[in-house]
């Protein structure tokens, strides 16, 4: 089976590599993450080797279950495929679709998966919105300073 990777790229998906694929995931039931058992990058995202090349695992797994992975009209490239399940291990195919990279981030801003999302949108927050107005009520330059701030 020759595909689309990206433009003009194409892959080889032949039967071996397909039975390889699917013998490194862990199948559950279609509503589960189905864990990519095998090479992960530094993100936690699954990788397969065909003809010496990395690929995605949620990418192969895509293409195996529902075909080429389009472009984006605007850009040329292949759209992403993202996971509803934000699990970068899954490779259900069930919990997969397509966007282009604008779409991918809103998805993450709307789950407040955004690491540099503001106040308490943050994850890592330490204070309330309230608390900073009483903050910035408070220091007055040369006056109230931020050592006292910070020791209260």
């Amino acid at each position: 089976m020759r595909l689309r990777k990206d433009v003009n790229i194409y892959m080889e998906l032949n039967e071996k590599n397909i039975k390889n694929f699917w013998k490194k995931v862990d199948i559950k039931s279609e509503n589960e993450c189905w864990e990519w058992n095998a090479c992960k990058n530094k993100h936690g995202y699954g990788q397969f080797k065909i003809d010496k090349k990395l690929y995605g695992s949620h990418r192969i797994s895509w293409i195996l279950t529902n075909g080429d992975i389009p472009e984006d009209d605007n850009y040329c490239k292949t759209l992403f495929v993202c996971h509803s399940c934000d699990n970068p291990g899954c490779v259900n195919p069930n919990h997969l679709f397509l966007g282009t990279n604008k779409d991918n981030m809103k998805d993450m801003i709307n789950k407040n998966r955004l690491i540099n999302s503001p106040g308490i949108k943050n994850g890592n927050h330490k204070l309330t919105e309230q608390q900073v107005l009483e903050i910035r009520q408070k220091y007055i330059p040369k006056i109230y300073l931020q050592q006292k701030l910070a020791e209260e």
